[in-house]
């Protein structure tokens, strides 16, 4: 081979030498570079880790200088997630490694907004007061499924100067979203505190708080209210009473307890209708011979002129039309 040929193969294996090593280098690289991306997509958050009740990564994340009062998007605390989670030992840590108890969300959600919200144990609620949360950003207690821990949370809000007829966003109190879930000791409690038993609704219907219950079949809280001086014959602004919604619903004990404190089983609401008069349309028998029994006109007239058994006829509820008809109805 003669010397120029010579150079230009030395050249060629020089130059194939320096692209193989820049294809490894680039290979190299995007290695490390995918490894670091799996290692930051699988690296934990401090939010999801106090959420999820990581205490050891949360205790490690602060350690390593993890803002304690890191917020998310919607302003929501390290704090708040943990409270959401229900994660009662990264609240103790988040709390004794000084995160602000009262911040807030965009949406004016505190911790304590949130574990009253929630519902979550009793314990994180008193953490929450005893580090100096502000008791007037509690919001309602209404998602407590557990009436035990319902009662505890209400007792801890209330030793701490919570406003026992305080309405929420909606506009109900305490009282209302107890009665509506059926906890009686809530009830008990907050009526024992002060609560109004005639307290209604603060949204176009003014449902007062005993309809609510009636409605919802709870007997207990019925009677405790009417014990309390709950008026038996208030009505919604549609002119509809417990007894009717107790009816409506098919809650033949309430219909009874409601009748025994002196319920008015004829008063009609705006539209005319009697409790008797929509019952039948729905076909409730058992409700309707307690009504009847007690009185219930069973030809009175709304106002279009219908009776019980044309809506019983119309909606083809033959066992109420039998019913109706023993009793002297007519269409």
């Amino acid at each position: 081979m003669k010397p120029p040929e010579r150079r230009k193969a030395k050249q060629g294996l020089s130059r194939g030498k320096s692209i193989a090593l820049l294809l490894v280098a680039v290979i190299i690289v995007s290695v490390l570079w995918l490894v670091g991306t799996v290692r930051d997509a699988n690296r934990m958050t401090i939010m999801e880790a106090a959420s999820g009740g990581h205490v050891k990564e949360v205790k490690k994340m602060l350690e390593t200088g993890t803002d304690v009062n890191e917020t998310d998007d919607d302003g929501r605390t390290v704090l708040m997630r943990a409270v959401a989670g229900n994660q009662m030992e990264v609240v103790k840590v988040l709390l004794n490694t000084g995160s602000n108890v009262n911040a807030k969300s965009k949406y004016n959600e505190t911790a304590l907004w949130t574990a009253t919200t929630m519902g979550v144990n009793a314990e994180i609620v008193k953490m929450l007061l005893v580090a100096g949360a502000n008791v007037k950003d509690s919001g309602p207690t209404h998602h407590s499924a557990d009436e035990k821990n319902h009662v505890e949370i209400m007792k801890l809000l209330l030793a701490h100067g919570a406003e026992v007829n305080k309405k929420d966003q909606l506009g109900d109190t305490a009282l209302m979203r107890a009665a509506n879930r059926g906890h009686m000791q809530v009830v008990d409690l907050l009526l024992a505190s002060g609560a109004d038993a005639n307290t209604r609704t603060a949204n176009k219907w003014s449902v007062p708080v005993l309809t609510r219950a009636a409605e919802g079949g709870h007997t207990g809280v019925v009677k405790i209210l009417l014990k309390k001086g709950a008026s038996v014959n208030a009505t919604d602004k549609e002119g509809n009473t417990a007894l009717m919604w107790a009816a409506w619903r098919d809650h033949p004990k309430v219909v009874k307890t409601l009748l025994a404190a002196g319920a008015d089983v004829n008063k009609k609401n705006i539209v005319g209708e009697t409790a008797l008069m929509r019952l039948a349309e729905m076909g409730y028998t058992e409700v309707a011979e307690i009504l009847l029994a007690n009185g219930a006109n069973v030809n009175a007239k709304d106002n279009k002129g219908r009776t019980a058994l044309w809506w019983a006829a119309i909606r083809e509820q033959w066992a109420m039309m039998g019913l109706l008809t023993e009793h002297g109805g007519v269409r």
